[in-house]
């Protein structure tokens, strides 16, 4: 599978210090961003430990990425890998924060994709944003954990105008308990997908999807990363800016892929779960 990156993060207009933090790693198909939540430093603290933690535990368990392909329901067990990963860094982040009395608070949004063999691999917590463009249309593939969100879904006549002050309050967050509920996700990458992950210094200012869509349409993932972080800027910049542009130049194995994402159930070996 052959795909170019690229990452730009900007303190913005009106923040001190820049608490996102972002990984990139084309050879291993990782990408990361996190927006730390704290204040002062302490969110520095949280987004760089996150970055930091799950990269530790993912190389330790490295093993079962490489062994996917072997098992009719390995890239499925790659989501259970990530949830545990953010698992794990949460429970460090408290421990952290629990030890220091000036990283009391501390925790941070964590959004992750692997890119395996053209299987993507999603594991989320907060409101940072993962995209994808698929030809002229554009899907948000994350979910945003918050007040807002959680209302909205749960009483369907409220007006949305009333507790849009509740659309930046986190009900989930890396650090914030010993545990946290992770959003996972896997699909197909295909040919020319473009993928962005961003927090939400960037996705504040979005208009519509088709406005969206045109800004990852470009020729140049570099190009198009430094157009998004100018965007943010011009919009105001009131927070942290940070954007990962990711394009999908060509998938070596697609029929075999398409194969393992549509299982068939009979597929899967006897004491085998998805779960």
């Amino acid at each position: 599978m052959i795909y170019e990156s690229s990452a730009q993060t900007d303190v913005g207009q009106y923040r001190k210090i820049n608490e996102d933090y972002f990984y990139v790693d084309n050879s291993k198909g990782l990408f990361i961003v996190c927006d730390g939540l704290g204040g002062q430093a302490a969110g520095e603290v949280a987004s760089h430990n996150a970055v930091e933690f799950t990269l530790a535990y993912l190389c330790e368990h490295w093993s079962e990425v490489e062994q996917a392909n072997k098992n009719p329901i390995g890239y499925y067990k790659l989501t259970q890998l990530v949830e545990r990963a953010i698992h794990e860094t949460c429970r460090k982040i408290r421990e952290i924060a629990d030890s220091d009395p000036n990283l009391d608070g501390m925790a941070t949004t964590l959004t992750m994709l692997m890119i395996i063999d053209g299987n993507a691999i999603v594991g989320h917590v907060g409101d940072s944003r993962l995209y994808l463009k698929r030809k002229d249309e554009v899907y948000l593939l994350t979910t945003d954990h918050t007040i807002y969100n959680e209302m909205v879904s749960k009483y369907e006549d409220l007006d949305p105008t009333l507790i849009q002050k509740f659309s930046h309050c986190l009900t989930r967050s890396v650090g914030n308990d010993d545990s946290v509920a992770v959003e996972t996700l896997m699909f197909e990458a295909r040919q020319h997908d473009v993928l962005l992950l961003c927090t939400d210094g960037l996705s504040n200012y979005f208009p519509g999807e088709q406005e969206v869509a045109e800004m990852l349409s470009g020729n140049h993932v570099n190009v198009i990363a430094d157009s998004l972080v100018q965007f943010a800027n011009g919009c105001g910049g009131k927070d942290n800016i940070t954007a990962i542009v990711i394009r999908i130049l060509d998938v070596d194995d697609f029929e075999l892929n398409t194969h393992r994402i549509r299982l068939d159930m009979s597929d899967i070996e006897s004491g085998d779960t998805i779960e």
